[in-house]
């Protein structure tokens, strides 16, 4: 089982792929051997197409995906209410303000990202959210965004609102092409 942190503050456990059943997740259908721009994932990548969905950026390199369309207590009572945290991978984002338990301020910049971000997501017309289930760091299962058939990790590189990182877990693939998004951090420094 593979343990990831809800945004209400619990700890949603998720069952192996084997298993096949995702909670939340169970509409995913396999990446393997599809051509996404940037990304790179394994036999375990997943692909979600986020229409249904609602998504919240926490800063520039966490979105916080939940299911839409049910409300009330029918959305309670089913736990469609509930936020599963994705860390995007290849990138790091300056930090936004947390509260008491984390940032006391927000890092330079870490607005400007974050609105970058937002944006990005807000004005698309196709949302997708590539993803290994079994990659998880800090509670948060690794993805990328891909908006209107762009990778998203890239071009907040690319504009130079966060900085690419060459970092994957151990015994995992990294999801995106981390010496393309090296390569892009160099050529936005230009």
């Amino acid at each position: 089982f593979a343990n990831i942190h809800s945004s209400s503050g619990g700890v949603l456990q998720f069952p192996s792929l084997s298993n096949d059943k995702y909670n939340f997740i169970q509409s995913g259908e396999s990446a393997a051997g599809m051509s996404l721009p940037g990304i790179r994932g394994g036999d375990s990548t997943r692909i979600l197409d986020l229409a249904n969905y609602k998504v919240e950026v926490s800063d520039a390199d966490t979105i916080t995906v939940k299911r839409g369309g049910i409300r009330g207590g029918l959305q309670s009572f089913f736990g469609f209410n509930r936020g599963y945290e994705f860390r995007l991978g290849g990138i790091d984002a300056p930090e936004t303000f947390h509260g008491e338990l984390g940032m006391k301020s927000a890092q330079p910049h870490a607005d400007d990202a974050t609105l970058a971000l937002k944006a990005m997501i807000g004005e698309s017309g196709s949302l997708q959210l590539v993803f290994d289930p079994e990659n998880i760091t800090y509670g948060r299962m690794v993805g990328a965004v891909i908006a209107d058939g762009r990778n998203v990790n890239f071009d907040l590189v690319k504009r130079g609102q966060v900085a690419a990182l060459p970092f994957y877990k151990a015994g995992t693939k990294p999801i995106v092409d981390l010496t393309g998004i090296e390569r892009l951090e160099e050529f936005s420094r230009q």
